[in-house]
């Protein structure tokens, strides 16, 4: 994690419902309002802070695997035997970009700059740009309209009395702490089935950001907190749809060696080959 992601993470603590609810953000200073010297500082702090906080007072390294169900030898397992697995897919794609570009792209380099000529709608009066700011290669990047919709893809697998969900995304990134804003928005009967929720990220750079760091500039964060809001409850829709159409399946794998003569990899990491 750079000192600028961890800045970022802590000045936005927990978003959509956990930062609106009983658990407040930690209380910082806007990063945007700090001098460049007090901004470095800042970040320095955080930095060392996380150090800090990465392991125990021994300095030994946090343990994340739990022995806890799934997977441990106590956890209850009487069924049929029978493997099942349930799929759905959920539009995440935000709203605000089916209804065209938000701005006026005057020198056409992809960027919002009013010094440039750069202009906007500014459809709810309140003076400034409301886009949905793309994560990756830099910040500045307002969302020009919706090229291909953005997916989130989920997979629920079921053997006897265990039911792990995963879900892959198409964003840059995806804290844990959404991943329990999912959970916390599924419908109890579902929450009981579920004994296991994954989620991972494609990490397109060609949608919002969801991190937090690439907003108008490089000290204003990009995060939506209504667009994560409704893509979380997107995604618990989804969640409930691909357990409900769980069925008896089969799974099928493969393997290859990806590798040379001699067991050299470089032909394959190094490949400048035209794809098409």
């Amino acid at each position: 994690m750079t000192m600028t992601e961890a800045a970022s993470n802590a000045q936005i603590a927990r978003p959509g419902r956990l930062a609106r609810g009983g658990r407040q953000p930690l209380a910082l200073a806007p990063i945007a309002l700090l001098a460049p010297l007090e901004l470095l500082a800042a970040l320095l702090a955080l930095a060392l802070l996380g150090l800090g906080a990465c392991g125990d007072d021994d300095g030994a390294p946090p343990t994340f695997v739990h022995l806890e169900c799934p997977g441990a030898a106590s956890c209850p397992d009487e069924g049929d035997g029978v493997f099942r697995v349930g799929v759905s897919v959920v539009d995440i794609t935000p709203q605000d970009l089916k209804e065209g570009p938000s701005f006026a792209d005057s020198d056409g380099n992809g960027e919002f700059n009013a010094r440039e000529g750069d202009t906007f709608t500014d459809a709810n009066s309140n003076g400034k740009l409301d886009a949905v700011w793309i994560a990756g290669f830099g910040s500045s990047r307002p969302a020009m309209g919706v090229h291909d919709p953005l997916e989130g893809r989920v997979l629920a697998l079921r053997q006897n009395e265990t039911t792990v969900v995963w879900i892959a995304v198409d964003l840059v990134g995806f804290f844990f702490d959404y991943v329990e804003e999912i959970r916390a928005r599924l419908a109890p009967a579902v929450s009981a089935e579920v004994d296991l929720l994954m989620v991972s990220a494609t990490h397109t750079h060609q949608g919002p950001d969801t991190i937090g760091i690439w907003g108008k500039s490089l000290t204003e964060s990009g995060l939506d907190y209504d667009y994560l809001d409704w893509a979380f409850e997107q995604l618990a829709l989804g969640v409930a749809e691909a357990v409900s159409s769980l069925e008896e399946a089969q799974v099928t794998f493969g393997a290859i060696l990806v590798e040379g003569e001699g067991g050299s990899t470089d032909a394959y990491m190094n490949d400048g080959r035209d794809p098409n």
